[in-house]
């Protein structure tokens, strides 16, 4: 006599099996918006800190989807309306940057650009709201492909700490991708970060749980150029906070090969005399690979220091904010200059020290040929 147990019965699972033969299986492109930033029913997160400009940027995003043109660089595949709720600047404001951007990059935008007229609550316990669920109509109605949300806390009625509520607030997120058939793009704020610390490719930055980056498929960052960058560009280091660099922190659809665009900002003026920036993709110099040598560090003494004898304890701030490095590692420098005299153009650089222990006084010192 047969026992039957719990676990014998029908199961109402659904469960699939992948075919051996490979030549069974049929692919359509990945259905992207915007190469590498922006894909169909997924969410992106651009991660950035204040005075980057992440506001500009994603209105700019807005008018590249809406008409199909790169203005980022990257190539829009399918250009389509877009829905915005920005709950950082007023109704006005967003007007002048629409205007800036449209006026500085000549775009007459083929595609809608809808925004709200008011904020709303996203949220209601652990589900979405009234408004949530009618969000989804509107996305359907007015065949919505873009949804951008600035910033992402102000959606977030739960504890910005929380992986648990980060998690739901995704979920719900997902599934007015996955409802309205669109592509999301959070604007999310980064944590106050160590000054060793780097924001360019860095979505450990992003303000708050981790779950919010994690539970998006795609992570971008905004972050300004640091001088030393701007060094080796060419560029003058007053102005490297004009300089913004756009970088993949994660994808989960491609290899992330922090690939990078550089854009820079301008100021133009609006009929009523009012300054705005506009950003613009930046044609720059490949940066010059410095090889510490002896040979560099000494040219370098040169450029910054000139003739004379210079004590090494106060050549180091000078070197440091020349180039744009840690004190550290400009003692890493020069400690490569020793007694031996190096040739560089018409003039020796070389070292003396006061004594023979490793922390002696010392002095370096840059004459010229006689």
């Amino acid at each position: 006599m047969s026992t039957v147990t719990p676990y014998d019965q029908p199961s109402s699972l659904k469960i699939a099996e992948f075919p051996t033969d490979l030549k069974q299986l049929s692919f359509l492109p990945r259905p992207w918006l915007m190469t590498d930033v922006l894909l169909q029913r997924q969410i992106t997160m651009l991660v950035a800190p204040g005075g980057t400009g992440k506001s500009t940027l994603s209105l700019m995003i807005a008018l590249s989807v809406a008409s199909g043109i790169p203005l980022l660089g990257k190539k829009v595949l399918k250009s389509s309306n877009v829905l915005m709720l920005n709950n950082e600047d007023d109704e006005d404001e967003q007007k002048r940057r629409y205007w800036a951007i449209s006026s500085h990059h000549a775009i007459i935008p083929t595609q809608k650009i809808y925004y709200f007229k008011r904020n709303f609550q996203l949220m209601e316990g652990n589900e979405l709201s009234e408004d949530g669920r009618a969000l989804i109509n509107e996305i359907r109605q007015r065949d919505i492909g873009l949804l951008i949300i600035d910033p992402l806390l102000s959606v977030n009625t739960g504890d910005e700490n929380s992986n648990q509520a980060a998690g739901i607030l995704l979920n719900a997120l997902g599934e007015i991708a996955r409802g309205g058939n669109c592509s999301i793009l959070l604007i999310h704020h980064t944590r106050k970060f160590r000054t060793d610390e780097s924001a360019a490719g860095n979505a450990a930055t992003a303000r708050g749980a981790s779950a919010f980056v994690d539970r998006s498929r795609i992570c971008l960052t905004l972050s300004t150029m640091n001088p030393g960058e701007a060094t080796s560009r060419g560029i003058d280091k007053a102005d490297a906070d004009r300089y913004i660099q756009l970088r993949n922190a994660k994808s989960n659809y491609s290899k992330r090969a922090n690939s990078s665009t550089w854009l820079m900002m301008r100021s133009i003026k609006d009929p009523s005399g009012e300054n705005i920036a506009v950003h613009e993709v930046a044609d720059l110099n490949e940066p010059e690979i410095f090889e510490i040598s002896p040979e560099t560090v000494a040219k370098r003494l040169l450029e910054c220091m000139g003739e004379g004898s210079h004590p090494q304890s106060q050549l180091r701030s000078s070197y440091c904010n020349r180039f744009a490095i840690k004190d550290s590692t400009v003692g890493k420098h020069l400690a490569l200059i020793g007694e031996s005299k190096i040739t560089i153009e018409d003039h020796e650089i070389w070292k003396t020290k006061e004594g023979t222990a490793k922390n002696s006084p010392a002095t370096i010192h840059i004459k010229r040929h006689k």
